[in-house]
């Protein structure tokens, strides 16, 4: 059997759910061929099924390594960095490799159908960076807030610096203060501008129609293969060329998640 026969077998035994078959068939293609792209992101997938991800991580790389632009390639390394984001810098790292497969996913006719997909990872990896950053940011004003009290109590309380009223007056205005920042340090809501009217997720390519409307541009895409060509809201009729990114909101949201 040559390369692409082992290739062959493997799909087969991937469709069968058969994914550590899978894997020794590609791994067979691979040593038959160590050059194909394909065989690296196939057994990259069964790697993943199997929750193997440092394996699917190691094909994935290897496989943008032979084509940088490889639209499966980079969503799949995307995806297994997200799947174990151990760090910021991963999934900073995620986030650029899935944003680089959407747009060559969007950019080409033949990949634009996996383009929801990747857009749905890429808002799963964004949302988990928000979250992280969100979590660091409200950890570290509590822990100042928390010094802060106790430097004032020990300097103005301990030292008797004050007379007793004034330092009343103190803390019961250090315990407002406290109270405000501490609201303000809540976890922040995701503004509902930001959110698709058709997934409700944050979004990452907005789109605007001219009713006025923005959507997700695949959350669209994909409306428009199942259910026809028009505005989900207004229900005016609707073609892929009257979409026009939402610059403006697009930055707004880049910019909220950035923060």
């Amino acid at each position: 059997m040559n390369a692409e026969s082992h290739k062959i077998q493997g799909n087969a035994r991937f469709a069968q759910g058969d994914y550590q078959g899978a894997i020794q068939s590609y791994t067979t293609a691979i040593i038959k061929d160590p050059t194909c792209v394909l065989y690296y992101t196939n057994r990259a997938r069964a790697h993943m099924k199997l929750e193997q991800w440092s394996s699917a991580l190691q094909d994935a790389e290897k496989a943008v390594e032979f084509d940088p632009n490889h639209v499966k390639g980079n969503f799949l390394l995307g995806q297994a960095l997200t799947s174990n984001p151990n760090t910021q810098d991963r999934l900073d790292e995620a986030i650029k490799k899935l944003d680089k497969a959407y747009a060559l996913a969007i950019g080409y006719a033949k990949t634009r159908g996996m383009a929801e997909q990747v857009g749905e990872a890429l808002r799963v990896a964004r949302r988990l960076h928000w979250e992280r950053q969100e979590g660091e940011r409200m950890t570290r004003e509590h822990q100042l807030l928390i010094r802060l009290k106790t430097i004032l109590d020990k300097h103005e309380v301990e030292d008797k610096v004050m007379g007793d009223a004034e330092i009343e007056e103190l803390w019961e205005e250090v315990k407002a203060t406290f109270s405000r920042a501490e609201d303000a340090s809540q976890k922040r809501e995701i503004p509902e501008a930001y959110l698709c009217k058709i997934t409700f997720s944050i979004m990452h390519d907005p789109v605007i129609t001219p009713s006025g409307i923005t959507y997700e541009r695949t959350a669209l895409l994909s409306h428009f293969k199942h259910l026809g060509h028009f505005d989900p809201l207004s229900r005016a009729p609707l073609r892929d060329h009257q979409l026009l990114t939402n610059l403006a909101l697009k930055e707004a949201i880049e910019d909220f998640l950035s923060k």
